[in-house]
């Protein structure tokens, strides 16, 4: 969901570089994702131990775009037009 909403905000000219704003808390992400809000606490702390991203207030800054994507298996092809 990261490299979605990172692809999306980037197509739409609001994406700072990597820097994102990220519109939504920690619960309301695992509502849209169906985990729990304490999944979603330690796989961002996974993400940010791993130098993936960096997390700041309502902000994502994506370190490794290669590496992000490839932990999230993610693939921008059903997108069609978004790329980063």
């Amino acid at each position: 969901m990261i490299c979605e909403v990172a692809l999306r905000q980037s197509a739409a000219g609001v994406c700072n570089g990597m820097i994102c704003d990220w519109p939504m808390t920690q619960e309301q992400f695992g509502d849209a994702t169906g985990l729990t809000a304490v999944h979603i606490n330690r796989m961002l702390k996974s993400l940010r131990d791993d130098g993936l991203i960096t997390v700041a207030k309502r902000t994502i800054n994506i370190m490794d775009w290669d590496g992000l994507k490839e932990v999230a298996d993610f693939t921008e092809g059903y997108l069609h037009y978004f790329k980063l």
